[in-house]
């Protein structure tokens, strides 16, 4: 089964099984780790048209040793739209008041930054 990190507000994040059963594609997305999975999960849905930010806790992609392939994925990511947020801390999730999307994610980036989003894996 997937992990998925403890942090307020986790009960609202789903793990990758859930991409199976969805019913329709989110207009926003936000995919928690840079893992395999969470980089591919991100590519997929980028390319279905989905604004998604995917949220890497380290400075680099785990798993992506060599700096030349690491490079190539960044070109190509930017080249999909695909936003990556490097050296976060995740630290709640709660429902959005405002009806654009369906949850706001807090993220500990030095600023508190604001996520909006649909759907987050």
């Amino acid at each position: 089964m997937p992990n998925v990190p403890d942090f307020e507000g986790a009960e609202f994040c789903d793990n990758s099984n859930a991409v199976f059963t969805i019913e329709s594609l989110p207009k926003k997305m936000i995919v928690v780790g840079g893992g395999y999975i969470g980089v591919e999960m991100a590519q997929i849905f980028t390319g279905f048209g989905v604004d998604v930010t995917l949220l890497v806790r380290s400075e680099v992609l785990r798993g992506m040793i060599d700096d030349d392939i690491r490079e190539v994925w960044k070109s190509n990511a930017d080249r999909l739209g695909l936003k990556v947020v490097y050296g976060y801390v995740p630290k709640k999730v709660e429902l959005s008041q405002n009806g654009d999307h369906k949850y706001k994610m807090t993220i500990n980036d030095d600023k508190e930054s604001i996520l909006d989003g649909d759907f987050i894996l």
